[in-house]
């Protein structure tokens, strides 16, 4: 029997070797892929735990965090089968715009409803033949001259709270349309906040990447202040403050500097987390004043939103909201308050 020289080597080593090399290539390639998956934060769920759900495939590069996330622009609504919808035209080149707050199960203010109510109001608006518009068109419509579907809604939600994740977005998706939230830029992913839990940034990314967009109400400005030495207050952004420690009220600089402070880091909150584009400011309890109007101008805003009731034409920079969201607000009056605004009926705006 011929013997294997060592120069030669055992062909059974040769191989082995030659497994092991490929066996150490694909486990150098899973630890780097996994690598990847690793330096991606993970969404995170209305509870502050990671999502288990499995993310679509792209053929796209990771976003990135300032990457503006776009969603559907026109809403498509997907009325229940058989629901019988008025082809009756209520208006043209007008928007309704609707305002609601927070939503609970059981609701502990009348100024809160239940998702079931705000399920009830949509079905009834689309059975009465109007149409809810994304903000992105009501933006096309106000300041690039688009026009906008006759009988036009645009739904809107102030505050940022938790609970349009939770509970208003799945009414949402349910009709397939889409809705704004403004949000007080300060108080996102602050624990030190006070009041009802607010939404993370990554709840607003995962909801702007289905449709629904963000605003401004304010940085951290949604709150009244002293006025005077006798304890008397107003909304912080339309009146001078009270120096307490100082014994003196503010200045006019002093004044103009905050409030345009404030709005500047709203504004850049916005691009930086969203990828915001463009600029549009619900005002705090639906009150103005010219300096923050030319503050908000100043930091890039050209839309505004009161809470006085009425309907929106091209003209109306400064709109008008007709608030949906309210225990009393039944759908059959909602639609009735709907109709009133048509004609145009006003209230006298807030000063």
């Amino acid at each position: 029997m011929n013997k294997i020289s060592a120069k030669e080597g055992n062909p059974m080593t040769s191989i082995s070797k030659h497994i092991l090399i490929v066996l150490a290539f694909a486990i150098a390639s899973a630890v780097l892929l996994s690598g990847c998956d690793r330096s991606q934060k993970p969404a995170e769920t209305n509870n502050g735990q990671p999502s288990t759900k499995p993310k679509p495939e792209t053929k796209q590069q990771p976003e990135s965090k300032t990457q503006p996330q776009t969603g559907p622009k026109q809403a498509t609504i997907i009325p229940p089968a058989g629901t019988p919808i008025d082809k009756k035209v209520l208006y043209r080149n007008h928007v309704i715009v609707l305002m609601y707050h927070h939503l609970e199960e059981k609701p502990s203010a009348k100024s809160r409803i239940t998702p079931q109510l705000l399920d009830d109001q949509i079905a009834a608006m689309i059975r009465n033949g109007f149409r809810i518009i994304s903000m992105d068109e009501y933006l096309d419509f106000m300041l690039d001259d688009k026009p906008v579907p006759e009988n036009a809604v645009l739904l809107t939600f102030d505050d940022g709270y938790a609970s349009f994740y939770d509970l208003a977005f799945p009414v949402l998706r349910k009709y397939g349309v889409t809705a704004t939230d403004f949000i007080m830029a300060g108080t996102i992913d602050n624990p030190r906040h006070p009041g009802i839990k607010k939404m993370t940034w990554d709840q607003m990314r995962e909801l702007k990447a289905s449709g629904m967009s963000f605003y401004n109400h304010t940085f951290d400005s949604h709150k009244y202040a002293e006025i005077d030495k006798e304890g008397h207050a107003r909304p912080m952004l339309v009146a001078k403050m009270y120096l307490r420690k100082e014994g003196r009220m503010e200045t006019t600089e002093e004044y103009d500097k905050r409030i345009k402070e404030d709005i500047r880091k709203a504004e850049e909150c916005l691009r930086k987390e969203l990828g915001n584009t463009r600029g549009v400011l619900a005002f705090p309890y639906g009150r103005y004043n010219n300096a923050l109007l030319k503050a908000a101008k100043e930091a890039g805003i050209e839309v505004f939103l009161t809470i006085d009731q009425g309907i929106n034409g091209k003209a109306d920079r400064i709109g008008y909201r007709i608030n949906a969201g309210n225990q009393s607000m039944t759908p059959d009056k909602l639609i009735k308050k709907m109709k009133e605004a048509i004609p145009v009926k006003t209230t006298p705006r807030s000063k």
